[in-house]
């Protein structure tokens, strides 16, 4: 069994496919802004926009005596200005910024290797754009980019609990960056709204070469690692009335390309997105509820993953929006 690596893109699928569906509803208008389509000389406003992601997540990859398990969770915290109508054709841009924090335990052995526990904290800070356009009342597409740091903070333990248990710690830092391309399909029909969105993700993600400091120190090379990610994922909303719209979503998600300089790592580098470890193909399904009061948004989501049977993750979000005529 490799050890594989894991990157600091969790939330991105989950993110975009709101922060798209968000930029979709800006061709809708302030009274009826869940599914009725206008055009698009009439959505020249700002929509800022505050919100809060939370992820917990379970990775379990054993093979005979060797195995690899980990548990822990993420928090997103960002805010946005997604909805800026530049006057050109309908294109729509947005700017924002938000931070991730993540926490886990591991424990994993590779015969003949030692067992080997770690504690890790990444933080992560990143400035992300998008620029998109209606091709038609019920049809969007949409580029978005983004740059973070990374700084991590981990413990190690080989062999804990014996008499020839070693104990080290370490402290570096990284950068990621991100591009992807989606299309966003809306259509509504009487008091139902029927959505559906295709993301293509590509991810990079570099760490410097740093010391784990045993008693003697150990030198870890630096770790360049590129994945591409595609998802599909569909929702159906009800609009109970023009205030509450509930509504349920479910989604694909493939890894179609993975690549590292390093084949295995001594140390787990754990972002939002630990579901690489297993590079299998993926399922969400969850729900949520839109509540609009004059130009407030909030809305509120939650998703679980699976990836294999491996992977787990329960997906939690909070969106406030304000739309600004």
């Amino acid at each position: 069994m490799q050890k594989k690596y894991k990157v600091l893109v969790g939330f991105l699928f989950f993110f975009m496919s709101s922060m798209g569906s968000a930029a979709n509803n800006t061709t809708m208008t302030q009274a009826d802004k869940f599914g009725t389509p206008i055009p698009s000389e009439k959505f020249k406003f700002l929509g800022p926009a505050i919100f809060y992601n939370y992820f917990d997540f379970k990775f379990d990859s054993t093979e005979g005596s060797n195995f690899n398990r980990f548990n822990g969770h993420s928090n997103l915290y960002g805010l946005t200005g997604n909805s800026i109508y530049l006057g050109y054709g309908g294109i729509i841009a947005g700017l924002g910024v938000y931070r991730v924090e993540t926490s886990f335990d591991s424990e994993q052995r590779l015969s003949p290797q030692f067992l080997t526990t770690v504690k890790q904290t990444v933080k992560n800070n990143t400035l992300y754009g998008h620029i998109g356009k209606p091709l038609s009342k019920n049809f969007y597409v949409d580029a978005t980019a983004g740059y973070g740091q990374n700084k991590v903070t981990a413990l190690n333990d080989i062999n804990p609990g014996t008499t020839s248990a070693l104990s080290g710690s370490a402290n570096y830092k990284g950068y990621n960056w991100f591009g992807s391309l989606a299309g966003y399909y809306t259509k509504p029909w009487q008091r139902f709204i029927f959505k559906g969105n295709a993301i293509v993700l590509y991810n990079k993600l570099h760490y410097n070469t740093y010391a784990i400091k045993y008693t003697t120190p150990v030198t870890v090379n630096a770790l360049t690692n590129k994945s591409i990610w595609v998802s599909e994922n569909a929702e159906v909303h009800y609009r109970l009335n023009k205030a509450v719209t509930p509504y349920l979503t479910a989604g694909l998600s493939q890894v179609p390309h993975v690549s590292s300089n390093r084949a295995s790592l001594t140390t787990p580098v754990v972002g939002g997105l630990p579901q690489l470890n297993a590079q299998k193909s993926g399922y969400r399904v969850g729900g949520g509820v839109r509540i609009a009061h004059k130009e407030v948004l909030l809305t509120l989501q939650y998703k679980y993953y699976d990836a294999g049977h491996v992977y787990r993750s329960n997906q939690g979000g909070a969106t406030l929006s304000y739309f600004i005529a």
